[in-house]
C-alpha cells in the first residue's frame, strides 16, 4: 500500500512539474511573438507575372491672360504644379504591416526603373504604408512671356505619367532574437514622365 501510494505521489509530481514546465515554455515563446520589435533590414524590388510600366495622359487645366493695359507685362506658367508622385504598398502576408510599432513610420528606399528593371534607390526613401501617400515632384518648369497690350494668351497642356507596378521583398530582423523574415506585396508607383504644353496669343 506504501509502495503505491509512493508511485502515486511520485506520478502526480511529475505531471504538475511538466505542466509547469510546458506553461513557461508556451507563455515565454508566446511573450517573444507578440513583443519583439522588428527592424528593417533590405528592400528589393522585382518584376513578375503582372508587373510592369504604363502611362496615361492627364489634361492640364487652362490658364488664361489677358493684358488690357497700354503697356507689356510678363508672364509666367508654370504647368507641372498640379503634378504629384504616389506611392501604395500593398501585401496578402497576415504581418506585412503590423510588425511596426504603432505610430512608428517606416521608411524604406524608394523603386526607380533602369534599363526596363526595377531597383532599390539609395538616394530616395518613402514610407511604408498600406496606404496611397502623394507628395509634390521636385520639378521646377515654368513659361515665361511678354504679353503684349490688348493681346489675350491661353495655355493649354498634358502631363505623361509613368505607373510602375512591381513586387517588393522586405526583409526585417527581430531586435532581440535576430530573426529574420522577409514580406512580399506589391508597390504601386505614379510618377509625371513627360509634359505637352501650347499657348495661343489673341488679340483683343
Amino acid at each position: 500500500m506504501k509502495r503505491n501510494l509512493k508511485y502515486r505521489l511520485c506520478v502526480s509530481l511529475c505531471t504538475i512539474a511538466w505542466l509547469c514546465t510546458s506553461f513557461v515554455s508556451c507563455q515565454s515563446e508566446e511573450e517573444t511573438i507578440v513583443d519583439e520589435p522588428f527592424v528593417v533590414k533590405n528592400i528589393e524590388y522585382v518584376f513578375e507575372e503582372g508587373d510592369g510600366e504604363s502611362m496615361f495622359e492627364q489634361e492640364l487645366d487652362t490658364v488664361v491672360y489677358v493684358n488690357q493695359g497700354n503697356q507689356s507685362r510678363y508672364v509666367e506658367w508654370r504647368p507641372y504644379d498640379g503634378s504629384y508622385i504616389e506611392t501604395t504598398f500593398s501585401s496578402n502576408a497576415p504581418n506585412a504591416f503590423t510588425w511596426k510599432t504603432e505610430g512608428d513610420t517606416i521608411m524604406v528606399k524608394d523603386v526607380f526603373i533602369f534599363n526596363g528593371e526595377p531597383y532599390a534607390n539609395d538616394a530616395g526613401y518613402i514610407p511604408y504604408l498600406n496606404e496611397t501617400v502623394q507628395r509634390t515632384p521636385n520639378v521646377s518648369i515654368k513659361d515665361g512671356t511678354t504679353l503684349h497690350p490688348d493681346t489675350k494668351l491661353t495655355c493649354t497642356g498634358t502631363i505623361i505619367f509613368k505607373k510602375v507596378v512591381a513586387t517588393y521583398l522586405l526583409d526585417i530582423e527581430g531586435v532581440y532574437t535576430g530573426t529574420l523574415q522577409t514580406i512580399k506585396g506589391k508597390i504601386t508607383k505614379t510618377e509625371p514622365y513627360s509634359l505637352h504644353s501650347e499657348a495661343v496669343y489673341e488679340d483683343l
